[in-house]
């Protein structure tokens, strides 16, 4: 709303740039943290330049509740973890206001991201931390933040469950047409596939629901180092890899029964929905991968005579080319067609449309 001093068209466009820069800053904040400066360049890269979250969802689907998530998310991961050490009442309201961002952005990836975000500090109490006043930090800190924004956004999820049967929710369930989760599952080529040139001479341009050649590649990257036992915060960093293992697992068809039984999945409707999560938890691995990887090959091929500042200096130009490699890769959706000439866009015009029977109901 407070976009609309400019004309609606260009406010769907700031909020989309928001998005872009929250999802940045969050990104580069968290891993920058955990993993150091150059692992944050690198994580921010491959998590902007992700097919889904670059082009896909803002451009293709144009989903701005979606791709917003996405930015509220990063943030939202990034103020729970500096809410670990630097606790205060700053870092406290501003974790708690994410939370409910990330609640209230999209109805169904609040719920997802949500979830990540309360089994991480379940997995830092249970699994990372060892001492009784690391784990009080969470018990104490980030546990309540959740459960307040969670409190904060309950004018928007609460209804949901109280007033269900009031409403007609089976119709997002879809039954052998577009909303049908049956017909949307993607196969592992799809997903490792790259990335195609637009058309655009075509009315609706060819893409690919792909994770990314560089996403694959430097996530994959810092799963091996993983499991090698070759990343810093070994523990800490096995949870995204296991959610991000979980996500590619429902997007597979091989999860149709997975989907058939939990009563909750269906309502998701898209299996490839998920890549826009996926992407975030491959830009975090790629991040702690190219960190480790950059000092393990600095280190080893360093000169006999080596000089002071050569390892910083390899370690320098090693996350240059990690971070221009998504950046290149992501060429092909770089340049997508510019948006047309909506014309005037005010409630009289939306109702003109709706009452000719087109669109009627939706949110187009």
């Amino acid at each position: 709303e407070l976009t609309h001093w400019v004309d609606p068209v260009g406010a769907v466009k700031i909020v989309f740039i928001m998005k872009m820069l929250f999802a940045g800053f969050g990104m580069y904040g968290f891993v920058r943290d955990n993993w150091g400066r150059r692992a944050g360049y690198v994580a921010t890269a491959v998590f902007l330049y992700a097919p889904y979250v670059q082009y896909i969802d803002p451009h293709a689907r144009g989903v701005l509740p979606e791709s917003f998530s996405f930015g509220a998310f990063a943030l939202a991961l990034w103020a729970l973890d500096r809410l670990r050490s630097t606790s205060g009442r700053w870092p406290w309201l501003a974790s708690v206001l994410l939370i409910a961002a990330v609640i209230l952005s999209h109805n169904l990836m609040g719920l997802l991201f949500f979830g990540i975000l309360v089994g991480w500090a379940v997995w830092l109490l249970f699994f990372v931390y060892q001492k009784s006043e690391q784990r009080r930090i969470v018990a104490r800190l980030l546990l309540p933040a959740l459960a307040l924004g969670l409190g904060v956004a309950a004018f928007f999820w609460l209804p949901v469950i109280l007033e269900r049967n009031a409403v007609n929710l089976n119709t997002l369930i879809g039954r052998q047409d577009n909303y049908d989760f049956h017909t949307h599952f993607l196969s592992i080529r799809e997903m490792l596939s790259p990335t195609i040139l637009l058309d655009w001479g075509a009315s609706e341009p060819a893409f690919r629901f792909n994770l990314g050649i560089a996403q694959w590649v430097l996530g994959g990257l810092g799963l091996v180092l993983l499991f090698l036992g070759k990343v810093r915060h070994i523990r800490h960093l096995a949870y995204f890899a296991m959610m991000l293992i979980l996500l590619i697992m429902l997007m597979l068809p091989w999860s149709t029964i997975v989907w058939e039984t939990i009563p909750f999945l269906p309502f998701f409707q898209f299996p490839w929905r998920f890549l826009g999560a996926a992407a975030a938890l491959l830009a975090i691995l790629a991040g702690a991968g190219t960190a480790s990887i950059g000092n393990l090959m600095c280190y080893k091929f360093r000169p006999k005579q080596q000089e002071s500042n050569w390892h910083v200096n390899c370690r320098a130009w090693a996350a240059v080319l990690f971070v221009l490699f998504p950046i290149i890769l992501g060429l092909p959706l770089s340049q997508p067609s510019p948006w047309p000439d909506f014309g005037e866009v005010n409630h009289l015009r939306m109702t003109l449309i709706e009452n000719t029977g087109r669109w009627l109901g939706t949110t187009s």
